[in-house]
């Protein structure tokens, strides 16, 4: 081999050192950054349950503790995002980063009564963080963090036959382990397996366990009606961390019991702090501890409105998703006696009664759940979601007609969904955002020209979405007509010219994951056949002749909701501080990249505004970029003056999936 080529292959060898060199100096510091995320996200759920259980358990304790809540989401989001960036680049994640991958999951997870997530959405959570845990062990057999935070996840799917299997498959090095025993513990408790329970909480203990493992003994002990085992306990918990609210609470409600039971206290008891364990226990998930702490409180202060409503409605959900009768029957008493007794403080009567209305429905009493559904109608009116449940009951008790016109009337409540102007100005130029409202369009007879068309809602059709089209300025609209299975329609009108505006959905009787108000309408052209735009009409415009006018000449849909988190709509923003201004939002589901469209905004509401196309499709990786990388996509800076944004997420196939409700407006002054 000559000189020349030992030259150049050292110099190749060289080159691609210092490739791979900055190529794993990217990937160090994405990982750096997921795991600072990471441990932020952790340390503000520890402030989230304390603060929880610091507010006493009233109707208000989670709202005040939303601060921590939302930042344990954020950065947890944060992190996965950076995460799943580095996995996605080749490299396989180390056994600890799976585990912190896992363990953020759990942070996103919402574990409240009623949750805000679908069951869908839990499940597709939880089923995330269990292949983050077993992939971590797989890596590390010893890494007790990733076996028990499986079996974490295995207790809030209440998978009981999956955390049997996995004790019988731990290795002996995490078998022994304060972490993995604790973990066991819970998940028995959960099961509602005390005595399987046990052995396993007292061996986290003995294995030199803190504050945790102590909690969690201390609740054991008082599930299993040890309750001076428990006061035992939790002073130990507070020993190894004095700022452990929970514990804190399982005393006082331990010394509020006993003074109840010893009938020296008993018109003296707080039941906001009598019941203010459950909460916090709730809140971490446990739902068996959560709801022997209500009946405990019922059982000495058994005439309390506040007490006897939170038993009930930790029941009503309980039994509804364990589809137990028997139980949900006992949670209508609770809430019928707590309602009867004045109803739960700082809680409107008719919002009380829904978990009524449900528990009924699930334990069978469709008499019991109608009559109170339509007395929550009678004192919330506008509540348009009622109105589908009591359609519900109602169709199950073969009243087909009532049941049709109270979802008449529900659809009549509901917000309409919003749609779009297709109407293009002077620059054919569609505003996102700026949607018509239609209060009552005449509507059109059926005629002998046929429009196909087709409504989605995140990429899926529409199955049974009663819809129609949006003509002529708001002033007339098709006849509603039923989407099929994928979500297309055809429509029949007269023949004729019609200036297209939008569509409007009338109903939608098919539960949607997610729903309908959690998303944005985006909207779609129709088609026009024949040219008729180009030869006579104005924009947006169609001509529509007798017989089928062709194939699918319309589709439009939904996508998820994006909100922006900055800027504000209407803030200002100093010209000199605008390069560096961030930009956020929140992530979506799925998402590959995000785009920006950024607009510039003349004139005022006297002469009307205009405007300007500054550039479309800026592209981001992640949901937060500086202001600054807009002026670098567009090739200029930005000037002072008024400016609108609108952003998309888009996923695979650049396929958009999510978009910002209409146009975020700010000024550089």
């Amino acid at each position: 081999m000559s000189r020349l080529n030992k030259s150049l292959i050292g110099v190749f060898v060289l080159l691609l050192a210092v490739f791979m060199g900055k190529v794993l100096a990217a990937e160090s510091a994405e990982l750096a950054q997921a795991r600072s995320y990471a441990g932020k996200a952790l340390a503000f759920m520890d402030k989230y349950y304390d603060a929880v259980a610091m507010s006493g358990g009233g109707p208000t304790s989670v709202e005040k503790s939303q601060g921590y809540r939302e930042n344990a989401r954020d950065n947890a989001e944060k992190a996965l995002r950076r995460f799943e960036a580095a996995a996605s680049s080749g490299s396989a994640l180390p056994s600890s980063d799976l585990v912190l991958s896992g363990k953020c999951r759990l942070v996103v997870l919402d574990p409240a009564l009623p949750s805000s997530q679908s069951e869908e959405e839990r499940a597709t959570i939880l089923s995330a963080a269990l292949k983050d845990f077993s992939e971590a062990w797989k890596i590390d057999g010893g890494n007790a963090s990733a076996w028990a935070g499986q079996m974490d996840a295995n207790r809030l799917m209440r998978a009981e036959k999956a955390g049997d299997a996995m004790i019988g498959r731990v290795p002996s090095s995490v078998s022994g382990t304060a972490e993995w025993n604790v973990a066991v513990g819970r998940f028995y408790l959960e099961m509602d397996r005390i005595n399987d329970a046990m052995p396993f909480l007292d061996k986290a203990w003995d294995k030199g366990g803190g504050a945790r493992e102590g909690l969690y003994l201390a609740v054991g002990r008082y599930m299993s009606d040890d309750f001076e085992g428990a006061r035992k306990s939790a002073y130990g918990a507070l020993e190894d961390d004095e700022g452990l609210e929970a514990a804190r609470l399982v005393i006082e409600h331990l010394d509020a019991v006993k003074e109840a039971r010893s009938g020296t206290a008993a018109q003296r008891i707080d039941s906001s702090r009598l019941a203010a364990a459950g909460v916090a226990f709730e809140q971490r998930g446990d739902y068996r501890a959560s709801r022997r702490f209500f009946q405990t409180s019922v059982q000495v202060t058994p005439d309390d409105p506040r007490v006897l409503y939170y038993l009930g409605v930790s029941m009503a959900y309980s039994s509804k998703a364990e589809a137990n009768k028997a139980d949900a029957s006992q949670a209508a008493e609770y809430l019928s006696k707590s309602l009867a007794n004045g109803g739960p403080p700082g809680i409107a009567r008719h919002a009380a009664m829904l978990p009524l209305a449900m528990a009924q429905e699930t334990a069978g009493d469709l008499s019991g759940a109608a009559h109170t559904y339509s007395e929550i109608i009678e004192a919330d009116p506008e509540n348009y979601r009622v109105y589908f449940d009591f359609a519900r009951v109602l169709r199950s008790m073969g009243k087909t007609e009532e049941a049709d016109r109270a979802e008449e009337k529900g659809s009549s409540l509901k917000p309409r969904t919003t749609f779009g102007s297709a109407a293009a100005k002077e620059e054919a130029l569609e505003i996102i955002g700026e949607i018509d409202q239609c209060d009552a369009p005449a509507r059109l007879d059926k005629g002998k020209a046929l429009i196909r068309g087709r409504v989605t809602a995140a990429g899926r059709g529409l199955s049974g979405a009663e819809v129609q089209l949006i003509l002529d300025g708001c002033s007339r609209a098709t006849t509603p007509v039923q989407a099929g299975t994928d979500g297309s329609f055809t429509v029949s009108l007269p023949p004729g010219n019609y200036v297209y505006n939008g569509l409007r959905i009338i109903n939608y009787p098919r539960p949607s994951e997610p729903a309908l108000s959690d998303l944005v309408y985006v909207p779609g052209a129709l088609e026009d056949l024949y040219d008729f735009t180009n030869l006579t009409g104005p924009p947006g415009s169609f001509k529509a002749v007798e017989g089928d006018n062709g194939p699918l000449a319309f589709e439009a849909g939904f996508v998820e909701r994006l909100e922006v988190l900055s800027p504000h709509n209407g803030q200002s923003i100093s010209f000199g501080e605008a390069r560096d201004f961030e930009l956020k939002w929140r992530p979506a589901k799925g998402a590959s990249h995000y785009e920006v469209d950024l607009y510039k905004i003349e004139g005022d509401g006297g002469g009307g505004r205009a405007m300007t196309v500054m550039t479309e499709g800026a592209r981001f990786d992640r949901n937060e970029a500086p202001l600054g990388d807009i002026s670098k996509s567009m090739g200029t800076m930005l000037e002072p003056g008024r400016y609108g944004m609108v952003v998309k997420a888009v996923g695979g196939g650049e396929v958009e999936i999510g978009r910002s409700p209409g146009l975020v407006e700010f000024s550089l002054d």
